[in-house]
């Protein structure tokens, strides 16, 4: 999954261009941080419990 705030790249584009495939997934999240393009790697949390 792809999601962006304030980015100008579009998540359909970016998908196309890495050519994304295989078992293992995370969420792609595109924003600005100090006013610079940043790319952020999301997986889901362990359960603490």
């Amino acid at each position: 999954m792809i999601k962006k705030r304030g980015s100008a790249v579009e998540p359909e584009e970016l998908r196309r261009k890495l050519k994304l495939g295989g078992p293992h997934s995370c969420t792609v999240f595109l924003t600005r941080v100090a006013g610079a393009p940043t790319m952020l790697l999301g997986h889901p949390a362990a359960d603490a419990t």
